[in-house]
């Protein structure tokens, strides 16, 4: 009798998994995405794809101008100064150089992918060609006809990036030649001029950044502090010239004169020229006769005096 009882149990237990595997069980509709349904989108329809469509050209048009990730704003106006400031020419210089070469090298990478690619595409075409010559199996053929339509898709989009790539080389080429010629600087300028500005640049770097400390924490970090002492300027010195700067200008603020930004980089052209000379006394507490030597640095022949 009992073991009547637990076969009948076993019975029912096994006929409701089945109820509930089965697809036309209420558990299953509520548990699973029905398989029947034959829309392709829950959303968009027909009429809703050709609507977005419609916008399509425009945005095709529109895309030409992307490729790149930087607009001639963000690189002429935060690229350029970011590093090195705004009067520092030979600086400038070289990151124009800089950006030129990194663009010079992508322009390469998608010039060769290119190349390649259109090797590929060639080989695709050709083997498509070869099979409609013979019995061939559709299944392949349209598969092949896929790869064909991938790698010719892939070679379009690809002008977007190499355009882009050349509208920055443009941009920077153009901005290297506008400083050279705002500056004065001769074509054959070298690796000593460039060096000459260094000492200038590092001295107006550290009262900028002294600068910005007074105005957010009224006092200077500790690697101001080492910055200014590593090209012979004293602290104390500077903070007080500072200070006093940021005191004249409030002072002129609230006369309503609101300086500029060249009331700024006028205050660092001053206090620069005062203390472009300072490094030496570091050099000298060290025991070295200069910065470095002109046997080992590029210098451009044309531009050496005649001996």
């Amino acid at each position: 009798m009992k073991k009547e009882k637990n076969k009948n149990s076993l019975a029912r237990v096994q006929n409701q998994i089945n109820s509930l595997l089965n697809k036309e069980d209420i558990f299953t509709k509520l548990t699973t995405r029905s398989l029947n349904d034959t829309k392709l989108f829950n959303v968009f329809d027909e009429q809703k794809l050709e609507k977005i469509g419609e916008h399509i050209p425009e945005i095709n048009r529109a895309t030409k101008t992307l490729g790149r990730s930087k607009t001639n704003i963000t690189g002429r106006l935060m690229t350029l100064t970011m590093l090195h400031g705004m009067s520092c020419p030979y600086r400038l210089l070289r990151q124009c150089l800089t950006e030129i070469e990194d663009r010079r090298g992508a322009l390469l990478h998608n010039i060769l992918g290119l190349k390649k690619a259109k090797i590929e595409l060639e080989t695709l075409q050709e083997k498509y060609q070869e099979m409609l010559k013979s019995d061939y199996d559709k299944k392949e053929l349209a598969k092949l006809s896929l790869e064909i339509e991938e790698k010719a898709t892939g070679i379009s989009d690809s002008f977007t990036y190499i355009e882009g790539a050349i509208k920055d080389l443009a941009n920077f080429v153009t901005a290297y030649t506008e400083i050279k010629k705002a500056h004065n600087i001769p074509d054959n300028w070298d690796e000593k001029d460039a060096q000459e500005e260094e000492i200038k640049f590092h001295i107006r770097r550290a009262f900028e950044l002294l600068y910005r400390d007074i105005l957010t924490q009224g006092r200077p970090r500790d690697s101001i502090i080492e910055y200014l002492s590593q090209f012979g300027i004293n602290v104390q010195t500077a903070l007080f010239l500072v200070k006093n700067y940021v005191m004249h200008t409030e002072q002129e603020i609230q006369q309503g004169k609101f300086p500029n930004i060249e009331h700024f980089e006028e205050f660092l052209d001053k206090i620069t020229n005062e203390f472009q000379n300072e490094y030496k006394l570091v050099l000298k507490r060290m025991g070295l006769e200069d910065i470095g030597k002109d046997w080992y640095i590029y210098l451009d022949r044309n531009a050496l005096p005649e001996e």
